[in-house]
């Protein structure tokens, strides 16, 4: 199935209901994400060469080095657009050859028809601007950490985002030619190594400058651009961010499973309408575990990436690269600064809302919070009736799995029905993590997954114990 193809049998499931209210956000969620392209984010210092690695990842150059705006955001479109918003409220439509001169702009809107945009947009701000941190975070798929030498004040403002971005983050070691001239380059990878390994998913020493020379040439350097560290770079955050989109498809896939839906015409209303249907997966695929199905989205079709990375679709090994690769490293002349063709982006636009939709979140907001141990004696009857049922199935696998699905869902389902204290923010998180094990679980009709399906919930049991208890 492609990813077209999920993306609208969850449309159309979603529309026309059939799903419980306690999965249908994680439907939602999985619909949102996969209806748009994977959202790269660069962050680093003042000057430390994100707009450069920006224009690299594009292939040619599109952003001025000097742009001054707090975020720039590059996403897809048929026709050039560009739009930079200020703090006074001022809209200015720049072309394409006036973006150098967009001076102090809050955000600066780009939109290109570049092929790699076809399924990654792009996003830069400071590091050091928490606001503007936290805004292309919001939605980011992968970090990219841009800086020459990741300075104790940068490690600083990092250890605060790393949790959440610590397997999809990548630190960039940018102006490697800079640090090669003056023989550091080879003890900086070393100093970083350590920081490298615990908090980001690999270490790129990159020469952008002589990457982007290497574009330029026709056909493409590739000495040039591999002595760069370019290919390196593009091939590790091209695998990453596939094999992140294929675990957004398995679980789409899952949930649809897992809800039992087939798409087949609905008698005489001259619409789709979904339908019931056993559904089984072949036992040669493997049951991801707890920290694999967390992956966010990332590209969908590999074609869709620009002719500079179609040698990028093999799997690549994060770098420190060594004395072979880094050797390559020279400096290297401004590239030309010929302009891009930027252009208008419809494709990050997801389906928004109904008005029922906004109705409901409008009366639950207007409703009490509900008390914590309140909500945990809730689940903890659910779950104790549960544990009487569970003793009549000792023998029955598929019985115990339905029965634990089931369990998890009405669990979610007490989540759901109103707004819940922030205290219980962390078990919510635990609970949809076990309801996604649940299905994947659910799949392999055996005493092993049974076992591991009712562990689950036992550690729930014991988490909600501790709420009721405090």
């Amino acid at each position: 199935m492609t990813t077209v193809d999920t993306v609208s049998q969850l449309e159309a499931a979603l529309a026309l209901g059939g799903i419980p209210d306690s999965a249908r956000k994680r439907g939602r969620a999985l619909f949102e994400t996969l209806s748009r392209p994977v959202r790269v984010v660069l962050l680093g210092p003042a000057s430390s060469g994100k707009s450069a690695l920006v224009n690299l990842l594009l292939g040619e150059p599109v952003l001025p080095e000097t742009s001054s705006a707090r975020i720039v955001e590059i996403v897809p479109g048929d026709t050039f657009l560009a739009e930079a918003s200020y703090a006074d409220g001022r809209l200015e439509a720049p072309e394409d050859d006036e973006l150098a001169s967009v001076e102090n702009a809050e955000r600066l809107l780009i939109a290109a028809p570049h092929r790699i945009l076809r399924s990654v947009a792009l996003a830069e701000a400071r590091g050091d601007d928490a606001e503007a941190v936290a805004d292309v975070t919001e939605n980011a798929d992968i970090v990219l950490w841009c800086s020459p030498d990741f300075a104790p004040a940068e490690r600083e403002i990092w250890a605060d985002l790393q949790d959440a971005y610590r397997d999809h983050a990548f630190l960039v070691l940018t102006k490697a030619d800079q640090l090669a001239r003056k023989n550091r380059l080879a003890d900086t990878l070393l100093e970083l190594a350590g920081a490298a390994e615990t908090d980001f998913a690999g270490l790129f020493p990159i020469a952008t400058l002589q990457g982007l020379k290497a574009l330029a040439s026709t056909p493409r350097d590739e000495a040039l651009w591999t002595g760069s560290g370019a290919d390196a770079l593009v091939r590790a955050l091209l695998d990453h961010a596939r094999s992140g989109r294929r675990a957004d498809l398995d679980q789409a896939e899952l949930f649809l499973a897992r809800y039992a839906f087939d798409l087949e015409q609905g008698e005489g209303s001259g619409i789709e309408r979904p339908r019931s249907r056993a559904r089984t997966r072949p036992r040669s695929q493997t049951r991801r575990r707890p920290s694999e199905t967390r992956q966010p989205s990332r590209l969908s079709e590999p074609e869709s990436m620009p002719e500079a990375h179609d040698r990028s679709d093999r799997a690549a090994t994060a770098m420190p690269p060594g004395a072979t690769a880094t050797a390559r490293i020279e400096p290297a002349p401004e590239p030309s600064a010929s302009a891009a063709s930027p252009v208008r982006n419809d494709a990050e636009s997801l389906a928004q809302a109904s008005l029922a939709d906004r109705l409901v979140e409008v009366r639950n907001v207007s409703r009490p919070l509900p008390n914590a141990n309140d909500v945990a004696d809730g689940a903890l009857k659910k779950l104790r009736a549960t544990g009487l049922e569970l003793r009549a199935l000792s023998e029955d696998p598929g019985g115990v799995l339905t029965l634990c699905a089931d369990t998890a869902d009405a669990l979610q389902g007490i989540f759901d029905e109103s707004p819940l204290p922030e205290s219980l923010a962390p078990l919510a998180d635990d609970l949809a993590l076990t309801s996604e094990m649940m299905t994947l679980l659910r799949l392999e009709n055996a005493p092993g997954p049974a076992a591991e399906a009712v562990t689950l919930l036992l550690q729930i049991k014991r988490e909600f114990e501790q709420v009721s208890d405090g």
